[in-house]
């Protein structure tokens, strides 16, 4: 009995500083890192886009910097929030939570931007399945016009 009280105590205690470590860990701030892929043409995404499709796991955690333009922009007074950009060629919905570090700006709909971001999935478009939605998070605003 002694014993099972002192593994499940060493399995709480590890427990413990697990979460401890994660919950102070701190998080990247990606307008100062240098990204995994820049996608500077419509081509190289749409080569991008390929691979993604044939293996989407590995690009996960990805740092992605792109461009496009925005279709909605909504940012919290706390920091934070969301963008939805628009990529003509290939057909690409860019879905980011932006980083907790935005929390104001002057980019507005329909102006064209470059942010920085990391990839976390995609799928198809229900609607137009020409479409593809990328979604990321920890977006930050590199620039825009």
């Amino acid at each position: 009995m002694k014993k099972v009280l002192i593994i499940f105590f060493s399995l709480g205690l590890a427990a413990a500083v697990v979460g401890i470590y994660f919950y102070y860990k701190p998080v990247k701030n990606l307008a100062n890192i240098t990204p995994d892929i820049t996608v500077p043409t419509s081509d190289e995404l749409e080569a991008i886009l390929t691979e993604i499709l044939q293996n989407p796991d590995e690009y996960v955690g990805k740092i992605i910097e792109f461009q496009g333009v925005v279709n909605e922009i909504n940012i919290s007074q706390t920091g934070g929030g969301y963008l939805l950009m628009e990529v003509e060629s290939p057909k690409v919905i860019i879905n980011a939570q932006l980083d907790h570090r935005v929390n104001e700006s002057t980019l507005q709909s329909g102006a064209v931007c470059r942010v920085r971001a990391e990839f976390t999935g995609m799928e198809e478009d229900l609607i137009d399945p020409d479409f593809y939605i990328l979604y990321f998070k920890q977006t930050a605003l590199i620039n825009f016009n």
